[in-house]
């Protein structure tokens, strides 16, 4: 505190104000940063001018580090000729102060080493009428970092604008190279046909760069997409744009990133516009499609809607999904505000999943990826703030199991104190074959004196329908001290008999999946490799070819095994409901094979299993002939190894013969360690495994387990099951012979359970 004091009252004295004899001015006002424990940074705005040359601020930086007092002083300089401005940033000096142990120092007892302080960052602004525009150079050698932006007008005709960033030292500390570099170009727009432009084009190259597509996907909705596509008022903004810029492509070794945009128009001047990117990553086997889609009607100057969409798609063969993520950015109709975001999501590698989001998701469906489980909802704000508020909502999603939709309206008004709050919403899940729906809804509007209720009106309840209709909820009216309650359930409409599900005889449809070559495959087992390439063989339908490393595997989609279905899709099963495929052949061993299925499909389930249980689950979906990956070879024979030398003499273009050199068997081991095969990533040497290594770390698969409901301990050491649906069958099992366990007993996940 003593030593804060000091330092105010010293800047304190610095501020004051004084003419130079040479006509120059100058001015200046305290200020001060602490960095940490071993610096003190004091920034001081001053203003020093003398003719065309000015220092803008000044700032004094004291360290104490290693028994040593580095300081540096650095100034703001600004210089103006004509139609050129030029800014120097932080340039001077630095000095530091060390204490001989012998105390011959150049001041005494004291060293004093000075050296020049480079510039953090260096900017020119130019402005000759027919060239307009800047540019920023940023420095900083302690982090290897070094940013550039540069924008140009020419005649207000043609806009060049660029981006420039360069890493020498990488995240880890190491030294290295990674540049990122963006440039577009905007000129008057060039006719395509039928109304469409072309307005801009750019690209973006990463070396040594890789693409954050979490982040990206958060840049939708915070409008850092503008950062990458054509970004406006670049030397104003560059903070903002180096910050999205770092965190979308960060440095990453031997990982390039290619970019081509453009943007287009509809309309003369444009009133659609659509500014769009593709983002290729090398070697990840990814492409990313980003663009902005603006709409504003009827006229740019005067627009009554206003349309602003942000959206990202993925295609990732490595990880087998494609997405499409979208969100409304500033957008309006007159003067209500819009909001909302749209999600796509189709996986087919390990765990498959359809979803397909306009505004998020029932609030009872919880099987929604991380990432989209705070979805905003489609809004429309008829009174935008905090008070009042009407606001209007609503929401559409399709999943592999539900349809679901809804929507609620609020109004809040609040003045002395006091507050009104109501509101009405609905959320449905329904099926169409055969036609059902079930919707939740619930309405109610308050007086309240802050949080407490001083008198209010509810109601909630479900209906269902149409063969027949049937309402139940309640009512309810609270005033001050009490209250009253009304439950009620009604029915109405034709019962109508539910129509006769179509039948489907199962058995000929996995026949033909039997008999179709491509569900059936040779492959290689992961304990081998081939270490050649294959010639093709051109072979009858009925035939094939496997390795005699290979494994024989066969596995269809067209139902799960093993375990006893009650539907087919919207029809039912014809006789048979559980299918079983076993060896004939018991010399050889065979594995179970799964695929993942919709558990909907195949089984009847209730409207929560639906919104609370998963969209795909791993089930039994064929089998693999392991024997002939195991093979027993007999023991390696050692030979002497010779080589005959010759030699092309290339005047006379013919062989030199030397006679035979014989190889000398401890010299042979030793080069043999050296040689192409040792040296190879699929050698045995390459990939064998230490006795003393520890154990692999191996992700088990999810499995689900019959518990008890009082302590949630596994109900018997039988009631584990690799899916959803088989512990769910093995509980009903369990129920129908022993009834007393009705209520007792349930399914969860293995991790769930309680093992103490």
């Amino acid at each position: 505190s003593k030593g804060d004091g000091f330092i105010q009252k010293l800047l304190g004295d610095l501020k004051t104000e004084a003419d130079f004899d040479f006509g120059g001015s100058w001015s200046m006002e305290k200020g001060m940063k602490f960095h940490g424990s071993s610096a003190l940074e004091l920034q001081l705005p001053a203003h020093i001018a003398i003719g065309p040359v000015s220092i803008e601020g000044l700032t004094v930086t004291i360290g104490f580090k290693d028994a040593k007092i580095p300081v540096s002083l650095g100034a703001d300089i600004k210089a103006s000729l004509g139609p050129l401005v030029a800014v120097v940033q932080n340039m001077g000096l630095t000095g530091t102060f060390s204490f001989p142990a012998n105390a011959d120092g150049n001041l005494g007892p004291i060293q004093l080493d000075i050296g020049f302080k480079p510039p953090n960052g260096v900017g020119l602004s130019l402005d000759t009428g027919i060239i307009k525009g800047g540019g920023f150079l940023y420095i900083n050698t302690d982090k290897g970092e070094y940013v550039g932006a540069l924008e140009l007008d020419f005649v207000g005709v043609v806009s060049l604008k660029a981006i420039g960033i360069i890493n020498t030292i990488m995240p880890d500390g190491s030294k290295g190279f990674s540049l990122l570099i963006i440039i577009t170009a905007e000129f008057p727009p060039i006719q395509l046909g039928f109304g469409f432009t072309l307005n801009a084009v750019g690209g973006l190259l990463g070396l040594n760069r890789t693409v954050k597509l979490d982040v990206l996907r958060e840049g939708i909705r915070t409008n850092a997409i503008k950062s990458i596509l054509f970004p406006q008022d670049v030397i104003a903004n560059i903070n903002r744009i180096v910050s999205d810029l770092k965190q979308v492509f960060p440095p990453y070794p031997d990982h390039f990133v290619v970019g081509p945009m453009a943007e287009l128009g509809w309309g003369t001047p444009s009133i659609l516009t659509l500014e769009i990117g593709l983002l290729l990553e090398i070697p990840v086997p990814r492409i990313a499609i980003l663009g902005v889609i603006k709409a504003l009607l009827p006229s740019e100057d005067a627009p009554l809607l206003r349309i602003q969409v942000n959206f990202l798609g993925v295609i990732d063969f490595e990880n087998q999904y494609i997405s499409f993520d979208a969100s409304l950015y500033d957008s309006r109709l007159l003067i209500y505000t819009l909001s909302g975001d749209m999600a796509f999501r189709l996986s087919w590698g390990d765990h498959p999943m359809f979803i397909l989001s306009v505004g998020g998701f029932h609030p009872a469906f919880h099987d929604a990826p991380p990432d989209l489980q705070n979805m905003t909802r489609l809004t429309i704000s008829l009174l935008n703030g905090p008070n009042p508020r009407i606001t209007v909502q609503s929401y559409f999603a399709v999943t592999s199991n539900t349809v679901q939709f809804g929507a609620k309206a609020e109004l809040y008004a609040a003045a002395a104190g006091f507050n009104i709050y109501g509101f009405i919403g609905y959320d449905v899940l329904f099926q169409f074959d055969p036609f059902k729906f079930i919707a939740d809804f619930a309405a109610g509007l308050a007086l309240r004196r802050g949080a407490s209720v001083i008198m209010s009106i509810s109601v909630n309840g479900e209906l269902s329908g149409p063969h027949p209709f049937n309402a139940k909820g309640s009512a309810s009216v609270d005033f001050f001290f009490f209250s009253v309650s009304v439950s009620f359930n009604e029915t109405w409409g034709e019962s109508g008999d539910a129509e006769e599900p179509q039948k489907i005889n199962i058995i000929p449809l996995l026949t033909d999946a039997i008999k179709d070559d491509r569900n059936w495959k040779a492959l290689m087992p992961d304990s081998n490799n081939l270490h050649v390439s294959l010639k093709k063989l051109d072979l009858p339908p009925d035939q094939i070819v496997i390795h005699p490393f290979g494994v024989l595997s066969f596995s269809e989609r067209i139902v799960p095994l093993d375990i006893a279905i009650n539907r087919f899709g919207n029809k039912v099963p014809d006789g048979a409901n559980l299918f079983t495929i076993k060896d004939a052949d018991s010399s050889d061993t065979t594995q179970v094979l799964k695929e993942q299925f919709a558990p909907a499909n195949f089984f009847n389930k209730s409207d929560n299993e639906k919104l609370s249980s998963p969209s795909f689950e791993l089930m039994n979906s064929g089998f693999s002939i392991t024997g002939s990956g195991k093979l027993n070879l007999p023991m390696g024979i050692t030979r002497n190894v010779d080589y005959e030398l010759a030699y092309l003499h290339k005047k006379q273009q013919r062989f030199a013969r030397t006679g035979i050199y014989k190889f000398a068997k401890k010299l042979f081991s030793a080069a043999l360690k050296g040689s192409a095969a040792s040296q190879s990533k699929l050698s045995f040497t390459r990939n064998r495994v230490s006795a003393n290594a520890p154990d692999k770390v191996v992700v088990l698969p999810g499995q689900y387990a019959v518990a008890n409901i009082s302590d949630m301990k596994l109900y018997s050491s039988a009631s584990v099951a690799g899916s959803y649906m088989e512990a769910k069958q093995q509980h009903d099992a369990l129920v129908a012979i022993h009834p007393e366990l009705d209520g007792k007993l349930q399914v969860l996940s293995h991790y769930e359970l309680n093992m103490n």
